[in-house]
C-alpha cells in the first residue's frame, strides 16, 4: 500500500506539470487563432475594397464569427484544465471542497480517497463529485466562453469595424 500511495503522489505531481503545460499550450493556440482571424479578416477587407466588391464585408463577418467560435471552443478546454488545477490546489491547501479531507489527511491515511489521481481535464472527477460536476459543465459551456474577456474583445472589435464599414459604404 505504501508504494501505491507514493506512486499516486508522483502521478499527482506529473498531472500538475501536464496541466500547466496544456494551459500554456492553449494560450499559444488562442494567440495563433486570433492572428489567423485578423490576417484573414484584413485580407478580405482589403480585397473587397480594392475590387469594389462590398459583398465581401459579409464574408468578413462570417470569418469573424467562425474564428470567434473556434477560439471559444478551445477556451472551454483550457478552462477544464484550469478547473482541475484549482481543484488540486484546493485539495493541497485544504480549501473549499476539501476542508476535512485534504492533502494532510491523505498523508496521514496514506491514501488519496478524496481526489481522483491523474485526471487532467476532470473527465472522471465530474462523475465522482457533484460540486465538481456543476463547475465542469459551467466551464464547458461554449456560449459562456464566447463572452470571456480574452476571447470577446478582439472579435467584437473586428465585428464592430466590419459593421461600421458596411454602414459607411451604404
Amino acid at each position: 500500500m505504501e508504494s501505491l500511495f507514493e506512486y499516486q503522489s508522483q502521478l499527482l505531481l506529473k498531472e500538475i506539470e501536464i496541466i500547466q503545460l496544456k494551459i500554456s499550450t492553449f494560450d499559444d493556440l488562442s494567440f495563433k487563432i486570433k492572428g489567423w482571424a485578423i490576417t484573414l479578416w484584413s485580407a478580405i477587407i482589403i480585397w473587397g475594397y480594392k475590387n469594389s466588391n462590398y459583398d465581401f464585408l459579409i464574408v468578413a463577418i462570417i470569418v469573424v464569427f467562425s474564428f470567434w467560435l473556434v477560439d471559444a471552443y478551445f477556451k472551454t478546454y483550457q478552462k477544464r484544465f484550469r478547473l482541475r488545477i484549482r481543484t488540486i490546489e484546493d485539495f493541497i491547501n485544504s480549501n473549499d471542497t476539501y476542508k476535512d479531507n485534504n492533502l494532510k489527511s491523505s498523508f496521514d491515511k496514506r491514501s488519496f480517497d478524496e481526489i481522483m489521481i491523474f485526471d487532467p481535464i476532470g473527465r472522471l472527477s465530474k462523475d465522482y463529485n457533484d460540486s465538481y460536476r456543476r463547475k465542469y459543465f459551467i466551464e464547458n459551456n461554449i456560449w459562456r466562453a464566447v463572452f470571456y474577456w480574452d476571447v470577446l474583445i478582439i472579435y467584437a472589435v473586428l465585428f464592430i469595424v466590419t459593421v461600421y464599414l458596411i454602414n459607411k459604404i451604404q
